[in-house]
């Protein structure tokens, strides 16, 4: 099975394309699967148009789409709203947007919908899926929310960043309970990581709650199955997918629409051969 994982812009001497290693490790190691990077397509390369029906050729050839986590957000004006986001000058911080990423992901998840390729958001992932699906952020969640940043942790080492450090509930009557129940006796009370600032507001259409942290954060999402196999969450679930009961959660979801996905397209291929 191929699973498309988006990409970043990242200027060095030149513009690079590029993924965190750790993504691609998720979907080799953890899931059995081979990666293929999604270029970002912005404006800088082709016209909507021209960007669109090419996304919409690769994406509707792959089994599932990966949304990674970035260090940059959404461009407000994707959802409506000015970039409210200060750096250590109390000038606006355009340093941490990337639109040609913006431009890339936020109509894939439409084709995801329309081609039914199953979907996962990580962090930003997930707020894509929400802002292309008509949602807002909280561009900065000590402000707007009056909650503490959710990025907790100040090492650099990766290994520390990513234990888990905060509760989460995961509602009842949705994809997550249900999947927690066939393989756990763990109660609806799990610890995940937690490495965001932003945060979804204001959902999406046809997008429900799937789990929220302690102070009201919401933390995973999944899509009406009649509109998509979506699936988004807001930590980071690549890292101790083995050893943490949510993480192991969401890849075990991801892949069982992923599996679905396959079984479909080989099953037309098949008829088309015959």
């Amino acid at each position: 099975m191929i699973i498309g994982v988006s990409s970043c812009v990242e200027i060095l001497d030149a513009p690079h394309h590029s993924v965190f290693d750790k993504y691609l490790d998720y979907i080799v190691k953890g899931m059995g699967y081979s990666p293929l990077m999604i270029p970002c397509m912005g404006k800088r390369y082709t016209d909507t148009h021209t960007r669109y029906q090419a996304l919409r050729e690769m994406i509707k050839r792959l089994d599932g789409v990966l949304l990674t986590g970035s260090p940059s957000n959404v461009e407000p004006g994707n959802y409506g709203e000015r970039n409210e986001v200060l750096d250590q000058d109390g000038n606006v911080d355009v340093s941490r947007i990337d639109l040609d990423r913006d431009s890339t992901t936020l109509p894939i998840v439409r084709i995801c919908m329309d081609e039914g390729i199953p979907l996962f958001g990580i962090c930003r992932g997930m707020q894509e899926i929400n802002v292309a699906l008509g949602g807002t952020l909280y561009q900065h969640l000590p402000i707007e929310k009056q909650v503490e940043t959710h990025r907790v942790h100040k090492t650099d080492v990766f290994e520390e960043k990513y234990v888990g450090v905060h509760k989460i509930t995961i509602e009842k009557g949705g994809v997550l309970e249900k999947e927690l129940k066939r393989f756990s006796t763990a109660e609806n009370e799990l610890v995940v990581n937690s490495l965001h600032r932003q945060a979804v507001k204001e959902l999406g259409t046809g997008l429900r709650i799937e789990a929220v942290s302690e102070d009201g954060v919401i933390e995973a999402l999944s899509l009406d199955p009649r509109l998509g196999d979506v699936i988004a969450v807001q930590w980071h679930p690549e890292w101790y997918y083995e050893e943490n009961i949510a993480n192991n959660m969401v890849r075990r979801v991801f892949k069982e629409m992923c599996e679905k996905r396959y079984s479909k397209r080989s099953s037309r291929v098949k008829m088309n051969v015959f």
